[in-house]
């Protein structure tokens, strides 16, 4: 299993900085890969609820939202998510009485879910973009990796233990830490090194809780693994469930620093 983890990381974790550091239609690209496969994953997961969203508009949605961020930046996104939503209040109308209110709750849920991956873009149209994204990325793999192993070594108390018996208390400390000495290395090299080490603490923390959140959702369907497409990792969801929280929490902090130093 640990060596299956390694293969998938060596040529995981280039692609996907190669991607960054090219930035614009590339990396847009492959994040709308990463969210559509997520989708299905999440697609499988409602089924397991007792949900049945429709897959052609929860797909069709997925593939929209990239296109509208892309072409429409903030605009695109808010009347793609707009018409998602009324799409499947619509559909309850039409296909009533096979399509429920909560089967479309549920899809537009896991749209909203899954596209959060997509603020590792507007993160790198930032100015000093590259920077943020690279410290994003490293911070919530170290915060993953350190939490993983930490626990194996030295894990002693379960941290949500009716949810995630695996996941500790010293595993979550290991994986905060970790978070923060890169974010805090990162910074060293553009000369911010005490601007981005508490960024680094938050990146862990909110990793943990991305993780969490998905453990939560497995847990209601009664599943290890989201999928089984990257070897040793599970599924998609099961390898980004933690940059879904830690994207969107750099963004808006990154935007804020931009913002006062302007």
């Amino acid at each position: 299993m640990l060596w299956h983890r390694i293969i998938t990381a060596v040529w995981g974790i280039p692609l996907m900085l190669a991607a960054a550091w090219v930035g614009g239609g590339t990396f847009l690209a492959l994040l709308a890969a990463v969210q559509l496969l997520a989708l299905a994953e999440g697609l499988r997961l409602a089924r397991k609820w007792g949900l049945r969203p429709l897959p052609w508009l929860a797909l069709g949605g997925g593939l929209a939202l990239p296109l509208g961020l892309y072409y429409g930046q903030g605009y695109g996104v808010a009347l793609t998510l707009s018409l998602l939503l009324l799409g499947h209040l619509v559909a309850c109308v039409l296909l009533f009485p096979d399509y429920r209110p909560p089967d479309a709750a549920g899809g537009f849920l896991l749209s909203c879910y899954t596209a959060l991956v997509l603020y590792l873009y507007v993160l790198r149209s930032l100015p000093e973009g590259r920077t943020w994204v690279l410290l994003v990325l490293l911070s919530t793999w170290a915060a993953d990796t350190a939490a993983y192993f930490t626990g194996r070594l030295a894990g002693r108390r379960p941290l949500v233990a009716g949810l995630s018996p695996g996941k500790t208390l010293e595993g979550a400390v290991g994986g905060v830490l970790a978070a923060a000495a890169v974010a805090a290395l990162v910074g060293y090299l553009v000369q911010s090194p005490y601007i981005l080490a508490p960024v680094g603490l938050a990146v862990g923390l909110a990793a943990q809780l991305g993780d969490l959140v998905e453990s939560a959702m497995k847990r209601h369907a009664g599943l290890k693994d989201s999928g089984g497409l990257l070897a040793g990792h599970g599924g998609i969801l099961d390898r980004f469930d933690s940059l879904l929280f830690s994207a969107p929490l750099v963004y808006y902090l990154a935007a804020l620093v931009y913002n006062r130093l302007r």
